[in-house]
């Protein structure tokens, strides 16, 4: 389904209360999920050149090794610092927001309801 004005206008508007949301949280230091689990992972998949044959994280990983090679890949390009591993955030999401309003959008078959109801649904995961 083609986006029409009104659509790109009300995501440009959910992207900004989403951005406006993150804003205060990108210097906040990494909790227990990330610093136990994601940054040592990474920072192990960029010591073994991104080979993930093993990773030598104790217990049950709780994460897709996918999202880990991403924070990796980051850090490698742009510097192993915590606004990048932030941003890696932003980045999924915004893309959770926009496929949320479109889903949303979708399955009201395009209505001006659906673009309402998607605007909200998006502002409710936040």
């Amino acid at each position: 389904m083609k986006l029409k004005k009104i659509d790109w206008i009300l995501l440009g508007i959910l992207f900004l209360i989403g951005i406006i949301f993150w804003w205060p949280t990108k210097n906040l230091p990494f909790w227990w999920d990330s610093a136990g689990v994601v940054a040592i992972g990474a920072r192990k998949i960029i010591r073994n050149n991104f080979l993930m044959i093993e990773l030598g994280i104790p217990g049950n990983y709780p994460h897709t090794i996918f999202f880990v090679w991403i924070v990796a890949m980051v850090w490698k390009l742009f510097g192993e610092t915590l606004l990048n591993a932030h941003l890696v955030m932003l980045f999924f999401t915004l893309l959770t927001l926009l496929y949320t309003y479109r889903l949303t959008n979708y399955l009201a078959r395009g209505k001006f309801f659906g673009k309402i109801a998607g605007f909200f649904a998006g502002i409710l995961l936040l």
